[in-house]
């Protein structure tokens, strides 16, 4: 199992508590700006996952794990 966070460009779910704007980069492989929604995280099988797009930087990471420790109360 592999924890998700899914990721929308859609501009209105910029202004939504628990989300983090991510600018696209050619190190994340993202094709526009994205927001990380931290309230929707799941859990998805290893075998759903097909090939790398990019890799999210540590400056974003550690932002949605903040978001993330604070959605589930863990700090």
């Amino acid at each position: 199992m592999t924890v998700v966070v899914p990721l929308t460009t859609t501009p209105a779910a910029f202004g939504f508590p628990h989300t983090h704007g991510i600018e696209r980069s050619s190190e994340n492989g993202l094709s526009s700006n994205s927001a990380a929604l931290v309230f929707q995280v799941v859990a998805l099988s290893g075998d759903r996952f097909v090939k790398k797009l990019g890799r999210c930087s540590v400056d974003d990471m550690e932002a949605i794990n903040v978001l993330l420790k604070d959605l589930l109360l863990l700090e």
